[in-house]
């Protein structure tokens, strides 16, 4: 599977973590003013989620396991790219 590149430019802080499950609006914000400049953490246990938005307004939440990337998940909303992400691979 080809995998999308990653945004060069981190955000400055997680924008979502499996350990109190909080979205930070701020990152959220960051993110939706630099489309497909900039990507932020899902931190989770099982996996670590890069997410970014894509110019053309859908969201990318990319899981990487030991090192790989191993899925690219697309979405309207960056609720729902985390939602299935943790559904996928876990919540915790």
């Amino acid at each position: 599977m080809n995998h999308l590149d990653r945004p060069f430019t981190f955000a400055r802080d997680t924008v979502y973590s499996n350990f109190d499950h909080v979205l930070d609006a701020t990152v959220v914000c960051e993110l939706k003013a630099a489309a497909g400049e900039v990507y932020a953490q899902h931190a989770a246990y099982n996996f670590c989620g890069f997410v970014w938005l894509l110019p053309d307004g859908r969201w990318v939440n990319q899981i990487w396991r030991h090192g790989t990337p191993v899925d690219d998940i697309y979405g309207n909303s960056i609720e729902s790219v985390i939602e299935v992400a943790n559904n996928s691979y876990g919540s915790e």
